[in-house]
């Protein structure tokens, strides 16, 4: 009896990965226990075939290191320049990500528009046709030249192909979740890790600057496994509320600069406006009312001035309400604990609300002391002291702490009119009772 041999047939190899933070594993999970986030496994088939790499890499003595040199360049948009640490670096590839509407797009043409005056620039789109972009590029006021080159296109070998027929010095892709390689549908994991991967090469090699467009999900982050913002050389986030008109650009990551550096801009008709000065963008010039009181903070190394409103009043709920736009919800409950504890001041019985004006979103434990100082002012209904000025940190045992860059501060609260700063470094007091007593009209 003759049996006919049937072909070996090779398994198919999968892989479970998390999209969330790219975490791998061999078998399904519920939980990933990287970033501990649930329902997040994707199977993934690993049918590709892989080459090892037989070039040689080239081998440079630490002591020689010091003759490359850096050179920068202008975008053309100050404060973009400001966030990236002192201008655009050859090569480097920056993630920008943002809200829907919020302006990436406007921002990027028009920083395309200012080096295309002297540099070729090109504006890749996956997601605007050549005439939405046309009327974008007519609304914002900007001037059209040869150097400005479009295409539309999400196909990823056709694009590096062009970059590099074309070598221009900075290439923009709207967006990298609409990238995709071959038939695949974009967007996916192993879509993003491999078409960001090619692109990273690609500027390394030839010292293209690429900014890639990003969308956020829900919980505000980029979407996509978080090995993305590890394999770009710097992460912008893109903020502000779409109904107001101002926006924040923020250095979460930069290789080339410090981070959580801050940008100022106003959208108007025709496009972002930088704001120069944001002391003067969230501070009003008039007196303060009961529980207004103006902080200074520091982000990135950049200070100015902001303004930060509390309203108390007496809870009508067994459990008193605890609301903060602009801070964590978690620091001003502590801030209120220590105020009721070590003050004496029964703040369990009263609901507290806490406000940055102008949409920022502040970081700064300096804020400390400005917060403490509003809510007592809200409690007692009594205002503050004209052109008086706060930061410090307050701890768990009712002191107020230094903090970075006091010098700092303290000039550009005297540069912005305000005569009198209260904090650790410029009064003798660090008792946060005292200082709230000395401070009140």
């Amino acid at each position: 009896m003759n049996f006919k041999e049937k072909p070996m047939v090779a398994k198919k190899k999968k892989v479970y990965v998390c999209s969330n933070c790219g975490y791998e594993s061999p078998k399904w999970f519920g939980r990933c226990p990287q970033c501990g986030e649930w329902n997040t496994s994707v199977e993934l088939n690993l049918d590709e075939k892989f080459n090892s790499a037989t070039e040689s890499i080239s081998l440079v003595p630490l002591t020689k290191l010091d003759e490359i040199k850096i050179l920068r360049f202008n975008s053309g948009i100050n404060e973009l320049d400001r966030v990236l640490g002192g201008g655009i670096v050859p090569g480097s590839v920056v993630l920008i990500g943002g809200d829907p509407g919020v302006g990436k797009t406007t921002l990027m043409m028009e920083m395309c528009s200012k080096i295309s005056e002297n540099e070729t620039v090109l504006f890749v789109s996956g997601e605007e046709s050549a005439e939405q972009i046309m009327l974008r590029a007519e609304r914002i006021g900007i001037d059209r030249n040869d150097r400005f080159i479009v295409a539309i296109s999400n196909e990823l070998s056709s694009i590096l192909k062009s970059v590099e027929e074309l070598l221009p010095k900075v290439v923009v892709i709207d967006s990298i979740q609409s990238v995709r390689m071959g038939d695949t549908i974009p967007g996916g994991i192993v879509q993003l890790r491999e078409c960001t991967g090619r692109i990273v090469e690609l500027a390394k090699r030839k010292g293209i600057t690429f900014f890639l467009v990003g969308h956020i999900t829900k919980a505000g982050e980029i979407a996509g496994p978080k090995v993305l913002e590890h394999m770009v050389d710097a992460v912008l986030y893109f903020e502000g509320e779409v109904r107001t008109d101002r926006r924040i650009l923020r250095s979460m990551k930069n290789r080339y600069g410090p981070t959580n550096e801050l940008a100022i801009f106003e959208m108007t008709d025709k496009g972002l406006k930088e704001v120069e000065d944001p002391s003067l963008t969230f501070v009003e010039s008039g007196d303060m009312l009961a529980g207004s009181c103006v902080a200074v903070i520091v982000e990135g190394i950049r200070p100015f001035l902001v303004e930060i409103q509390a309203l108390v009043l007496k809870t009508n709920f067994g459990m008193p309400r605890r609301l903060t736009k602009g801070l964590d919800v978690n620091r001003v409950m502590m801030i209120t604990a220590v105020m009721n504890k070590r003050l004496g001041i029964p703040l369990e019985k009263y609901d507290i609300y806490v406000n940055v004006i102008g949409g920022l979103n502040v970081r700064d434990p300096g804020v400390d002391l400005a917060v403490a100082t509003a809510i007592y002012s809200s409690l007692i209904d009594a205002k503050i002291r004209k052109r008086t000025a706060f930061f410090g940190e307050v701890g768990l045992d009712g002191r107020v702490r230094k903090v970075f860059g006091s010098e700092k501060r303290v000039n550009e609260a005297k540069r912005a009119g305000f005569e009198n700063v209260i904090s650790p470094d410029t009064i003798e007091l660090e008792d946060l009772g005292d200082i709230l007593k000395l401070v009140l009209e």
